[in-house]
């Protein structure tokens, strides 16, 4: 009897071993592909930006660089392939925001068309607070993150 109970206890420690190690092994895959995405949006977005800023001639009202503030996976999961950018505008961006936001996710998708590799890149979420430009683009490569781009347009 004292075999069996042996014998029991050791395969629920084996089985738990191998689920922490799947699981620790899947959440390194996730950071991998998390880190090759960050990799691809990040100069799809510079480029997007900057030719935005260009065609509406607003360089003055851009005040810094563009730069990563958070993962939008913080919020919405994992998997989800999303990043928020943001840098400082003068105020008098405000009056441009919609027609910036509309030239934006359409250089946006042109990246997609410059650069095959990449799936989609899709304006998620734009907003100004305390004189600085927030928006979040998210790289269409997983369902997760296809779910996430449904969602946040069905709420818009």
């Amino acid at each position: 009897m004292q075999a069996v109970i042996a014998l029991v206890l050791v395969g629920v420690f084996v089985f738990w071993l191998i689920t922490v190690w799947r699981v620790k092994k899947r959440k390194q895959s996730l950071l991998i592909i998390k880190a090759q995405s960050r990799q691809e949006t990040i100069p799809a977005v510079e480029q997007a930006f900057v030719a935005t800023i260009a065609q509406l001639n607003m360089e003055r009202d851009v005040l810094s660089s563009l730069a990563q503030s958070q993962d939008v996976a913080k919020i919405w999961g994992l998997r989800v392939l999303a990043f928020e950018f943001e840098c400082e505008v003068s105020p008098n961006f405000e009056k441009h925001l919609t027609q910036f936001s509309e030239l934006l996710e359409a250089q946006l998708k042109t990246q997609k068309v410059a650069i095959p590799a990449f799936k989609s890149f899709a304006l998620t979420d734009i907003w100004l607070r305390d004189g600085r430009l927030h928006f979040d683009v998210a790289e269409n490569k997983n369902e997760d993150t296809a779910a996430y781009i449904r969602d946040v347009k069905r709420v818009d």
